[in-house]
């Protein structure tokens, strides 16, 4: 059963990314935020960003990648698909340098350079304002934010009354 979960877990930001653009991928220019394994690191073995950056080149995107630290091990995984021009990676690029004239942007991992993104910046140096931040699941991020408000988090309550403190 876990392995299923993985599995199905894997395809959720690709389905996500063609739920933003209705009018499909192909052609397209989309940013990934981080392609290690997580954050920090260089491994990119078994990356949920790896397994993104392959189906958006199987459906003809193009693809920009920011990853200070995954950066080499990509260039070297994707060497022919950058000499073709499918995927873009400078590793003095920043973040915003990765998401000029894209369609979407996706953060998969939490680098501290992704946490707090001035949406103002991004939006301008995007072709359209979407954003897919594949971070946390919804239950992740309620638990995140019931911890920082001192509170259970709502999928706890199985009263349906919602927090009583």
């Amino acid at each position: 059963a876990t392995e299923a979960a993985n599995a199905a877990a894997r395809h959720r930001p690709f389905a996500f990314v063609q739920a933003l653009m209705p009018e499909g991928i192909a052609g397209r220019h989309i940013a990934i935020w981080g392609v290690g394994f997580k954050a920090g690191t260089d491994d990119i073995r078994d990356s949920p960003g790896i397994t993104l950056l392959d189906q958006l080149l199987a459906a003809d995107a193009t693809v920009h990648i920011h990853d200070e630290y995954a950066a080499r091990s990509t260039a070297e995984q994707y060497a022919e698909a950058i000499t073709a021009g499918r995927v873009r990676l400078n590793a003095a690029w920043s973040p915003l340098d990765a998401a000029d004239q894209t369609a979407c942007v996706v953060i998969m991992t939490d680098d501290l350079g992704y946490r707090a993104p001035n949406l103002g910046k991004l939006g301008r140096r995007m072709q359209r304002r979407r954003i897919a931040d594949m971070r946390a699941s919804a239950e992740g991020r309620e638990g995140i934010a019931s911890f920082l408000e001192k509170r259970k988090p709502s999928w706890t309550d199985t009263s349906g009354q919602g927090d009583p403190t």
